[in-house]
Order: C-alpha cells, then structure tokens, then sequence
C-alpha cells in the first residue's frame, strides 16, 4: 500500500499510483468488483480528483462504489470500543469533526467549526481523540491513530461499507468565487 501526503498536483500522482500498486500485487484490472474511496472533507481538489478517479473506474464497468468520509476512515484507527472524536486540521481556526460511540456509531453529523465551537461542542473530556486537529484542540490530550487515513485498516472495512453515490462531502465553500460582471455592462 502507498499513501502520500502531497500538497498540490493530486491529478498527476494517482494514476501512476494506483497502476503501480496493482502491478505490485499483481492484480488485474478486470479482477476489481468494487471501490472504495474517501469523499472528503479534506482537500477541495484531492477530493474532486480521488472522486473522479474513482468514478471513472467505477461507472464504465458498473462497480459497486462504497464511500467512506475522511473523518469515519479515520476513526477505524480508534480502539474498536472507544468513543470520541475525529478531529482534522482544517486551517484558518477551524477544524473538521465529527464525534463517535463505542459501537462505531456516529454520534454526530461531520463538522466545520472554530476551535472554540468545537471544544465547547466536545467538552473538556471528549474520550478518544484522532485526527491532526485533536492536539490543536485538546494539546493535552493523548491522541490516538494516524493523522491521515490507515489504509490497511479502510482496506479490511471496505466491504463492509454501505454501497452508495460517489458524491463528495464539503463543508467548507470553494475559495475560487465566479467573476462578477462589471456594472452597467452586463457583462
């Protein structure tokens, strides 16, 4: 398995990345019946290109597509029995979260929140904490799992994932804005 951390050109990297995993394992491209992808929140365009990567292999050959959000492919990492939060960094003061119980259920809806909402949303003792926002908000706090998605672990989950859509999870507007047209002109 590979996972990297890259701060822009998504594009260019995955496919080469998916053809190299599949030639390591020696798996042939007509052998995959299923997808599974992580639909976000995270990165505005890592998300748009895994999404449509995926689609794209997907729709051709009808594959059942299991979504998974970036914040409950985190939490796997958690200790099957705990509960608690996953928390990401989402920069400007805020962090994507989402909090979850001991049975793997979630006990809230994914969130983008100031670290002030969040940790009033939380409380001081919020349980298990994962995700790179965790020790922004509870610096204290012993933070369990990776910072970014265990793939191992969202490879042994994949098919028990609910099939569903590939539509992606924003919770954060995009920064690009439409032009707006000059005044009086029309255009």
């Amino acid at each position: 398995m590979e996972s990297r951390v890259i701060g822009v050109g998504h594009a260019e990297h995955l496919a080469p990345s998916v053809s190299s995993l599949i030639n390591n394992f020696g798996v042939e491209i007509s052998s995959i019946d299923e997808i599974a992808v992580t639909v976000g929140p995270g990165s505005f365009m890592g998300a748009r290109v895994g999404l449509s990567f995926a689609a794209g292999l997907a729709l051709p050959r009808g594959l059942v597509t299991r979504p998974i959000t970036t914040l409950e492919a985190l939490w796997l990492s958690a200790p099957k029995d705990a509960a608690g939060a996953v928390l990401i960094d989402a920069r400007r003061g805020q962090v994507y979260g989402q909090a979850f119980g001991p049975a793997r259920e979630k006990r809230s809806e994914p969130f983008l929140l100031g670290h002030d909402e969040a940790r009033a949303r939380l409380g001081a003792q919020p349980g298990t904490l994962v995700g790179s926002g965790a020790a922004l908000l509870y610096p204290e706090a012993e933070i369990t799992g990776p910072a970014t998605p265990d793939l191992a672990l969202l490879l042994a989950a994949a098919s028990e994932l609910p099939e569903g859509p590939l539509r992606p999870l924003y919770l954060r507007p995009p920064d690009a804005k439409p032009p707006r047209s000059r005044a009086g002109t029309g255009k």
